[in-house]
C-alpha cells in the first residue's frame, strides 16, 4: 500500500467524503491506481450538482473519494463548499501527508515544515503518534516531539532534563545534536528558562546543571531563587532510572564548584539540610567526630544532627559512619552516667547491668561493628581510639575492681539464688510444661545479655510476639560445658575428674545426643534436643509439624557466635556474627511459629 493509499484509508475511517484537489493533474496516475474497498472514486468536472445529489440523496451512506483535476476554486464558485466543509480535504504535499498519517489537522502544516527534519523518520513519527492526544496545541505537540528525541515516556521538563543530563555525563551528544537539527533546541531552552529562571547567552545542559546545583548548595546559593530547581533535584534523586547519572554529575559538579574547599569555612549548623554532594556528609561526619572528641556537643544535639541526616540522599552510603558516631556518643555518655552509681552487691550489680549498664556493652559492640562496616579512610579512627580507651579504662577496669571488692567478701557464689543459671529448668521451664503447654528452648551459645536486649527490642517492634526480658547469674567456673549443663534438668552437677566434661546427675552433657538423653530421662515430659540448622532444614508441613507433635519440650541449640570467637581466623568477626545470629534467631522464631509453637525461651 502506497503512502497516499494509507493516508486515504486513515481519513476514511472517520470521514465519508474526501476531497482531493490535484492542480495540473500531477498525481492523476496515482489516483487512477488507487483501489480501496468500499470507497467509490468520482472525478468531479462540470458535474458538481449530480455528485451532490448522488452523495446526499442517492447514496447517503456511501463513501466517496472526489478527485478534482484542478486547484480549489474561489469560495463563490465552489458549488460543493458545504460538503467540503462538512467532510475532509486530502492534501498531497509532504507536510500534509505527514499530518494525515498522524491524524493531525492541516493547520499544523507550518509546524511540520519548521521541524521537517524531525518528521522524515518513520520511527519518530510512529513514536510521536503514540503520544498524541485529542486537542493537542502546537506547543504541546513540540513538547511531545522533545519527548521522542529525549527518549522520555513522561512529558515533563524534569524528566527531559534527567534524560539529557544522563546522556551528557555518559558522553553521548546525540540529544544535543538532534534538538538542534530538528529546530527544537530553542523551544526547549525557552521552556527551561521560563520554568527555572535560567538565562544564558549560550544555554547548555551542563551550564544549567551547574546553576541548579549551586543554587541549592548553601555556600554558593547567594540568595538566588531555588524553588523550582529544588523540586527538579528532589524528583531526580527519587528517580531510580537515573540514579547513576545523578551521582556521577554530583561528583563532577562538586569538583568543579570546589565544594570541599567551600565547606571548610561553613559552620556545621548551616549545612545540615544540604544533601547534593557526598562531601557534605564527609564534612558533617568529621565535624561530629571532632566535637565528640573535644566534648563540644551534647548527646541530645549529636542525636538530633544524626536524625536530621537520616533522610538525606547520601545517608545510605554513610549510614555506618553515622551509626558509629551515634554509638560512640551513647557509650561515652553511658559510661559517664554509670561511673558514679553505687554498687551494693553482686546481685545488685547484675540487676543494675540488666536494667541499664548493658547498654554500654551494646553501644561498644555496635560502634566497632559499624566502624568496620564503614571501611572508612581514617575519618573515625581517632574517635574509635577514644571509645576503646573509655570502654577499657573508664568502664571495664573500674567496674571490675568495684565488683571484685564485693566478690572478695562472699562466702560462696550465689548459685542457689532465684536468678541463678543452674535453677533455669526449675524456675523457667517446669512451670510452663506443667501447664501441658509445648515449650521450645532456644540456646544460642555466647548470646550475651546485651545481644538479648537488642533481640527483645526488635521483637517488640514487630508486634508479632509478646516478649519479656530477664537475666540469670552464671555459675562458676564460667565456661561453655558447665553453662550448657546448668540449663538442663538436674539435681546435681559435677565435673568429671581430670576433665572439663560436666555430668548432670551422672549423665554426660556434651553434645546434642547426650543432652537429648538427659532431657528424655529427667524432664518428666516428652523431650528432645536438636541442632538449629537441622530444625531449619525441615519442611514445615511434611517434616516440621510431625516432628514437633512427638514432643512437649524441644531444646534447639545454635553456636554461631561462640564458634566465631573461639576460632583465631574469625575471632575478629565476632560482632558480625552477633548481627547474623540475631537475624537467624528471628528466622528461627518464625519457623517455630509456623510449626504451631507458641511458647519459646531463648
Amino acid at each position: 500500500m502506497t503512502r497516499i493509499e494509507a493516508s486515504l484509508e486513515k481519513l476514511f475511517q472517520t470521514h465519508r467524503v474526501v476531497f482531493w484537489y490535484d492542480e495540473g493533474e500531477k498525481l492523476r496516475e496515482e489516483y487512477e491506481a488507487i483501489a480501496l474497498d468500499g470507497i467509490e472514486k468520482v472525478v468531479v468536472e462540470q458535474n458538481e450538482f449530480a455528485v451532490k445529489h448522488r452523495i446526499l440523496r442517492g447514496d447517503p451512506a456511501g463513501k466517496y473519494l472526489l478527485y478534482f483535476p484542478h486547484s480549489e476554486k474561489p469560495l463563490s464558485e465552489n458549488w460543493l463548499l458545504d460538503l467540503q466543509l462538512a467532510h475532509q480535504e486530502f492534501h498531497t504535499d509532504q507536510e500534509a501527508l505527514f499530518l494525515q498519517e498522524l491524524g493531525l489537522d492541516y493547520y499544523f502544516k507550518e509546524l511540520v515544515r519548521e521541524h521537517s527534519e524531525f518528521f522524515q523518520s518513520k520511527e519518530r513519527r510512529a513514536k510521536l503518534k503514540s503520544y498524541l492526544a485529542e486537542g493537542d496545541s502546537a506547543p504541546e505537540l513540540r513538547f511531545k516531539m522533545m519527548a521522542v528525541v529525549l527518549g522520555s515516556e513522561y512529558f515533563s521538563l524534569e524528566a527531559y532534563i534527567q534524560a539529557y543530563a544522563a546522556a551528557f555525563i555518559s558522553g553521548d551528544t546525540r540529544i544535543e545534536k538532534e534538538l538542534e537539527r530538528f529546530s527544537l533546541s530553542e523551544p526547549f531552552w525557552r521552556a527551561v528558562g521560563r520554568k527555572f529562571d535560567y538565562h544564558a547567552a549560550q544555554p547548555g545542559i551542563y551550564d544549567f546543571l551547574l546553576e541548579a546545583f549551586s543554587r541549592n548548595f548553601t555556600p554558593t546559593n547567594q540568595g538566588r531563587s531555588v524553588k523550582e530547581t529544588r523540586i527538579l533535584l528532589s524528583i531526580w534523586k527519587d528517580a531510580l532510572s537515573h540514579q547513576a547519572a545523578f551521582r556521577q554529575l554530583s561528583d563532577k559538579i562538586a569538583e568543579d564548584l570546589k565544594a570541599a574547599t567551600l565547606l571548610q569555612a561553613e559552620p556545621l549548623e548551616n549545612i545540615l539540610q544540604d544533601d547534593l554532594f557526598r562531601v557534605v556528609d564527609l564534612k558533617i561526619i568529621h565535624e561530629l567526630a571532632a566535637r565528640i572528641l573535644s566534648r563540644e556537643i551534647s548527646l541530645d544535639n549529636l542525636l538530633a544532627v544524626i536524625k536530621a541526616r537520616g533522610n538525606k540522599y547520601w545517608h545510605p552510603e554513610y549510614r555506618h559512619y553515622y551509626a558509629c558516631l551515634e554509638h560512640a556518643g551513647q557509650l561515652i555518655d553511658g559510661v559517664r552516667r554509670a561511673s558514679g552509681q553505687p554498687l551494693e552487691s553482686v546481685e545488685a550489680a547484675a540487676g543494675r547491668y540488666a536494667a541499664d549498664w548493658n547498654r554500654v556493652d551494646f553501644h561498644y559492640r555496635k560502634c566497632i561493628y559499624h566502624h568496620r562496616q564503614a571501611r572508612q579512610d581514617g575519618a573515625l579512627n581517632e574517635l574509635l581510639d577514644r571509645v576503646l580507651k573509655v570502654y577499657s579504662n573508664d568502664w571495664l577496669l573500674p567496674l571490675n575492681n568495684r565488683l571484685q571488692d564485693h566478690i572478695n567478701q562472699l562466702g560462696q557464689w550465689p548459685h542457689q539464688a532465684l536468678k541463678a543459671q543452674r535453677r533455669f529448668f526449675e524456675r523457667q521451664v517446669r512451670p510452663i510444661i506443667e501447664k501441658h503447654a509445648r515449650l521450645f528452648v532456644v540456646i544460642s551459645d555466647a548470646l550475651r545479655y546485651e545481644n538479648g536486649w537488642e533481640l527483645f527490642k526488635d521483637l517488640q517492634a514487630e508486634n508479632r510476639y509478646d516478649a519479656e526480658l530477664d537475666y540469670l547469674i552464671t555459675g562458676l567456673p564460667s565456661y561453655t560445658q558447665l553453662g550448657m549443663a546448668a540449663l538442663l534438668p538436674h539435681r546435681q552437677l559435677s565435673i568429671a575428674p581430670g576433665k572439663d566434661t560436666v555430668l548432670a546427675d551422672g549423665m554426660p552433657t556434651a553434645g546434642t545426643p547426650a543432652r537429648a538423653k538427659v532431657l528424655e530421662t529427667h524432664a518428666g515430659v516428652r523431650a528432645t534436643a536438636i541442632q538449629a540448622e537441622d530444625f531449619m532444614k525441615m519442611n514445615t508441613k511434611t517434616e516440621g509439624r510431625p516432628f514437633v507433635m512427638q514432643y512437649d519440650l524441644i531444646y534447639i541449640y545454635h553456636n554461631r557466635i561462640d564458634k566465631a570467637g573461639d576460632d583465631k581466623t574469625t575471632e575478629d568477626k565476632v560482632f558480625e556474627a552477633v548481627e547474623e545470629e540475631i537475624a537467624f534467631l528471628k528466622e528461627l522464631l518464625r519457623k517455630i511459629a509456623n510449626v504451631n509453637g507458641n511458647n519459646i525461651l531463648i
